[in-house]
């Protein structure tokens, strides 16, 4: 698993009042917006042990509640990663660089359904995984999510979400003190995907 982790991280390169935990995924659930498709842009800085200098990219991402997620690095270099509930899939446009079945590498089942949870918010699948805390306050939320398991523990340390009707923010701080901070930008919402999107998904 912890091979797989890494290959993923490489790709992705106010006052508030608590909430009861038995009531906070019902306030963040009602916040949220379950429109099927999510698309916008992002941008993310990772931040390593020892290196003073973050790494920073930027790209567009789509999100298909049903069916997987689209993420497009255009910044410091082009790729797509595609994740599903089944596989992990980078590739550079021409070829493809990295495949992660779920059916040859059972670790990736669990890492692809914690990132396609978090991408697309799904608070049920995420507190499978992850212990969770959190506040509301008026439209906006914020999670923070520790894993259940103690493989999962040894590769994430702490997990947290924050937006409004989408996810807006994603900090993940891994293990070893590295941290990964992406935030999202422009997102509109569909009923339906593209059908460039699509295919981009099959």
């Amino acid at each position: 698993m912890a091979r797989v982790v890494r290959l993923v991280a490489v790709a992705l390169l106010a006052a508030t009042a608590p909430a009861a935990a038995a009531d906070l995924l019902q306030e963040v659930e009602s916040r949220l917006d379950h429109a099927r498709v999510s698309r916008g842009e992002f941008v993310q800085e990772k931040r390593l042990v020892g290196i003073t200098r973050p790494l920073k990219g930027r790209g567009s991402f789509v999100v298909d509640r049903e069916r997987g997620v689209l993420w497009r690095n255009e910044a410091p270099f082009k790729s797509l990663l595609k994740i599903t509930r089944r596989e992990i899939v980078q590739s550079d446009g021409s070829q493809v660089l990295m495949h992660l079945d779920s059916e040859r590498e059972p670790a990736v089942k669990a890492v692809s359904a914690v990132l396609f949870a978090t991408f697309s918010a799904d608070l049920g699948a995420l507190t499978r995984y992850f212990s969770y805390e959190g506040e509301v306050s008026g439209a906006g939320w914020q999670l923070r999510l520790r894993p259940r398991d103690p493989g999962l523990a040894r590769l994430i340390r702490e997990l947290d979400l924050s937006g409004e009707r989408e996810v807006r923010r994603v900090e993940l701080t891994a293990a070893s003190g590295d941290r990964l901070h992406i935030e999202f930008q422009m997102v509109e919402t569909a009923s339906t995907p593209t059908a460039a999107e699509a295919a981009d998904l099959e």
